[in-house]
């Protein structure tokens, strides 16, 4: 820290960077980042509930899917005497790891289905494409979970005036910039690459026979708390970029 303390001191860019900001936020300081601090957990609870996408539990991925689709037409290829007028299928949900289909058959409920073993893929290439756009996401997500806990230290430290340099300043606006970009880019990743090109057209093996089902999708709570948590990462990057640093000699930098 004190080669960092003594570059940041002899560089002119540094020490401008952290004397800019408004004087509003400075005088609010104590206030705005406690807040900051508390929306902040909650997008580490946000991050915690994306990344339990991963699970193999099919009641976990239905209800934390990252895309989701309702039926909207089913065409069957098979006779259910039974109950020929409800669906089979009542919705699908995608997860990081696998597929869950909300089934009416035989009583089954929800079965869940690997990348892997989808029989419903129109080519390999597409449930390739979708399964690494997820696997991302997950790397992302698993990520900004693990990041929160030191950005948390860090608005507890700019919080005080006592604490708050020049160093920390940098510090924390490379680190929420690098984290906002990466989220950003993994979830369009997700969007482009797996959500937009899920088919409007599903067949499915009920274990009766095959169905086709007509699809409406639209994103999962999974993908909405990843958002929501990068929604936090552009906050706080603008409350570090505005947060003036204190005016400090050298000695009082170097005993940081």
């Amino acid at each position: 820290i004190s080669i960092s303390m003594n570059l940041c001191f002899d560089n002119a860019v540094c020490r401008a960077q952290g004397q800019f900001g408004l004087e509003y936020i400075n005088t609010k300081r104590k206030r705005i980042y406690s807040i900051a601090m508390c929306f902040t957990f909650i997008s580490l609870v946000f991050s915690v509930v994306a990344t339990m996408g991963i699970s193999d539990d099919k009641t976990v991925i239905r209800a934390i899917s990252w895309s989701n689709a309702i039926i909207k037409e089913e065409v069957r290829q098979f006779d259910v005497s039974s109950n020929k007028a409800s669906k089979s299928v009542n919705g699908v949900y995608i997860g990081i790891r696998s597929v869950v289909f909300d089934t009416n058959v035989d009583g089954i409920g929800l079965r869940a289905r690997q990348w892997k073993d989808l029989e419903n893929c129109y080519s390999s290439e597409y449930c390739l494409k979708c399964k690494d756009a997820a696997t991302s996401a997950l790397i992302t997500a698993l990520l900004a979970t693990i990041s929160k806990v030191p950005l948390l230290k860090v608005l507890h430290s700019r919080r005080l005036v006592a604490k708050d340099n020049d160093v920390l300043k940098f510090n924390s606006i490379i680190g929420c910039t690098i984290s906002f970009i990466t989220t950003a880019l993994s979830l369009a990743s997700y969007d482009f690459d797996c959500h937009e090109s899920l088919p409007g057209e599903i067949v499915f093996d009920t274990g009766r026979g095959m169905t086709t089902l007509i699809t409406k999708w639209s994103l999962g709570p999974g993908f909405i708390c990843m958002l929501l948590s990068l929604v936090n990462q552009g906050i706080l990057f603008v409350i570090f970029v505005l947060t003036a640093t204190p005016k400090k000699d050298f000695v009082d930098i170097m005993d940081y």
